[in-house]
């Protein structure tokens, strides 16, 4: 059971990683700032790993995070650490309040389109929240509101995007092989 526990990690922290700079190498030019972009595909590692995985994906997200962090965005040791937490916490925040308030399937393939924005709306809300509030607190921003804006647009256009990847790609030949 462990060792699966690990992988798991690993490979949410890999794809956090291979995420987020696959988006500061090809969607620079729609950043915000440092640290709010318009087109954040990250944030569709965040919900579904949860959705996959649950509270073990939020540990392979604060370790990603933390890479990716120290890799490209200067943070100081201590905001490292915050941003990290709160790239895992934001996403759980959404996740529990989804499945416990609305009563929604916590299964990923169990979930319909409809029950996959809901989530991914709590998600990018619950992230772009929690996010612009520390970077407000640590002098990246100079106001919530106007962080915000852009890292919640953000989330949810980079999570549609490879949503919409995942669906038009990956979805029609795992049906082929199953048939």
């Amino acid at each position: 059971m462990q060792h699966f526990l690990l992988w798991d990690v690993a490979f949410v922290a890999a794809a956090w990683i291979l995420f987020f700079s696959a988006n500061h190498f090809l969607l620079e030019s729609f950043e915000h700032n440092p640290v709010a972009n318009w087109v954040f595909l990250p944030a569709s590692i965040r919900m579904l790993a949860i959705l996959i995985l649950g509270p073990t994906a939020a540990v392979g997200l604060i370790l990603g995070t933390v890479v990716t962090s120290i890799l490209y965005l200067e943070f100081s040791a201590i905001l490292t650490v915050k941003t990290a937490i709160i790239s895992a916490l934001g996403p759980l925040i959404g996740f529990y309040l989804v499945r416990n308030f609305l009563g929604l399937n916590d299964q990923l393939f169990g979930l319909s389109g409809f029950d996959i924005v809901i989530y991914a709306i709590a998600s990018a809300f619950f992230s772009a929240l929690l996010h612009s509030t520390s970077f407000l607190m640590h002098g990246l921003a100079e106001n919530v509101f106007l962080q915000f804006i852009p890292m919640f647009i953000g989330d949810l256009i980079g999570t549609g995007l490879v949503l919409y990847l995942v669906k038009l790609f990956v979805l029609p030949r795992l049906l082929q092989k199953s048939l």
